[in-house]
This record gives structure tokens, sequence and C-alpha cells, in this order.
């Protein structure tokens, strides 16, 4: 069993929304985030009334660009389609350096076998975990040098 997350995604004009912010600390994984897809302008042949939803035979997947807050882009093909909701992992590759907190960027890019599309980006963070002080021994210095002065009295 794992952990999940239900995300609304509504999609106006170029602009993705969340229903809700959607953020995670340091050192989190496992998490499935389940991404509705809502109100966007493209339809599947096979399935007008469904925005994303696929037919037996047909295959239709998400892949993913990230955009980690240092500005380094990730592509990883793990999104599955099942109406209209695609599912995304979070892997602890994305939480687990101090370096990874921030503002993630992330893109989904709907595939099937003649098409390829991209819903606009939306945005996650990963911020850092509360930390209190464990046992650290203080280090003690006797003799520290930063640089010489000479003050010459007249």
């Amino acid at each position: 069993m794992s952990l999940s997350r239900n995300v609304t995604v509504k999609i106006i004009k170029n602009k993705a929304r969340l229903d809700s912010k959607l953020y995670f600390y340091e050192k989190d994984y496992g998490v499935t985030i389940n991404f509705l897809i809502q109100e966007y302008q493209f339809r599947y042949d096979k399935n007008p009334t469904g925005i994303l939803s696929s037919i037996n035979d047909d295959v239709l997947y998400a892949y993913t660009t990230i955009v980690n807050p240092m500005g380094m882009e990730l592509t990883r093909q793990n999104g599955t389609i099942v109406d209209d909701v695609i599912q995304f992992v979070l892997t602890d590759d994305l939480t687990d350096e101090l370096n990874e907190i921030g503002i993630y960027k992330l893109q989904f890019h709907i595939k099937c076998e003649h098409s390829e599309i991209s819903i606009p980006p939306i945005e996650f963070e990963i911020k850092e975990r509360l930390k209190g002080i464990t046992d650290i021994i203080p280090a003690i210095v006797e003799t520290a040098v930063v640089g010489k002065s000479i003050i010459e009295e007249e």
C-alpha cells in the first residue's frame, strides 16, 4: 500500500491551476499524485466525452518533464493515464538532497500512437524538514588568525 493524493488541474487558456497547493518535504518519497485534468481544449478521438481517457486497444500515456529548483531539466517516462487522471510518483531522487529544496516545475506530455500534446506546466514545492540540534560536539579553537593589523601611534 502506498500514500496518494488527488489533485484537480483546471486548464484555462494557457494556464494550469491546481485546486490546492502541492508541497512535500525533504526526503519524502513514494507518494502517488493523481492529477485529474479538467477543462482541457483537446479531446481523445475515441472518447470525445473524456479528456484523456483511452479505449481498450489504444495506448495513451504521459511522460513528464521536470525542472528542479536549480533549473536542471529531468525527463521521466512514468505517467499512467486512467479516466482523465495522470498518475505521477514522487521519487526519492527529487527530495533527497538539500539543493533540491524549492519550487519545481512539472509538465505532462500526453502521447498516443499518432500524436503528442503538452499541457501547461504546474508547480510544486519541496520544503525543508524541521531539524533540531542533535548531539553536536562543539569545536574548540585555541588560536585563529584571520589577518594581521598594525596600528601605529604618532
